[in-house]
């Protein structure tokens, strides 16, 4: 089953793409990076009482998810390794990305368990994955109480250089796959975002790719499928001979010529997805 499950995964990776079950891992780790960040700074914001109490419970519940999705995420990328792209030939840079990764798989992990921490320390009340799943609280409630103030302020140090850590990783993160993608013109952004397949031809002769060629100003001109002289023609009926000739009546010896040979490459593309040039037998 693993070795059917890598191959799957490889069908994609193999084509510098991310597989499914890598995708969600990044959108939803960093969906929730996000909503921990904004929701973080406005539960320091609130007054302390049952609001405060409210917000750190929902902070938490949707913290621990980030270090279980973690450690699934390491154990898939052990399963089935990251595609080799673009980014990966860059020198410095490849190693700049890969130290950057690191990083954020510190603060994935420095975050929910100083989070922990800083919450066994004051005995908050239970806590839930998810606001669902029952997690356990660390046995931290034997100890003195100077022990537990000296845990608490120490784990509450680690999460602020973690999130202080976060805020400079993340827009370099996606400044860095931004600039990859339109400036450099890789194929990293390409391959994290959804796969959308070709547009199929189902009429006759027709197959992947067979798209409809794009028309100039010319050609568009001489297609009476565009706007002639105010007059627009229903895109579904053919090409008119007796149109392109009250057309050809409007322009100079050039215009005219120039408008047959526009529709040129229009018939060619045409035999080339199963469709017969205007005024050919069907």
């Amino acid at each position: 089953m693993i070795e059917r499950l890598r191959a799957w995964a490889e069908s994609y990776t193999k084509r510098g793409r991310y597989s499914p079950v890598g995708f969600l891992f990044h959108w939803v780790m960093a969906a929730l990076v996000l909503f921990q960040l904004g929701w973080g700074f406005w539960a320091d914001w609130v007054m302390p009482g049952g609001d405060k109490q409210f917000a750190y419970q929902v902070h938490s519940a949707a913290g621990l998810p980030v270090l279980l999705l973690a450690i699934a995420r390491i154990f898939w990328r052990m399963l089935v390794p990251s595609p080799f792209n673009d980014a990966d030939r860059q020198g410095l840079q490849t190693k700049i990305a890969h130290t950057t990764a690191i990083l954020f798989y510190i603060s994935f992990f420095s975050l929910p368990l100083s989070g922990w921490v800083m919450w066994s320390s004051v005995a908050s009340g239970p806590l839930y994955v998810a606001g669902v799943m029952p997690w356990p609280q660390l046995p931290l409630g034997d100890l003195a109480p100077m022990s537990r103030f000296a845990l608490l302020d120490l784990a509450e140090d680690i999460h602020v250089a973690s999130v202080i850590l976060l805020l400079v990783l993340v827009p370099a993160h996606v400044g860095a796959a931004l600039k990859h993608h339109f400036w450099d013109r890789h194929d990293v952004l390409r391959g994290m975002l959804p796969e959308v397949a070709d547009w199929t031809d189902t009429r006759k002769g027709g197959g992947i790719g067979c798209q409809r060629p794009s028309l100039g100003r010319s050609q568009k001109l001489a297609d009476p499928k565009h706007r002639l002289a105010g007059v627009a023609a229903p895109l579904a009926q053919p090409p008119q001979p007796q149109l392109l000739g009250e057309v050809g009546r409007g322009l100079p010896d050039k215009g005219r010529v120039a408008g047959a040979d526009a529709l040129a490459p229009v018939a060619v593309a045409g035999r080339a997805c199963g469709q017969a040039p205007a005024g050919s037998p069907r």
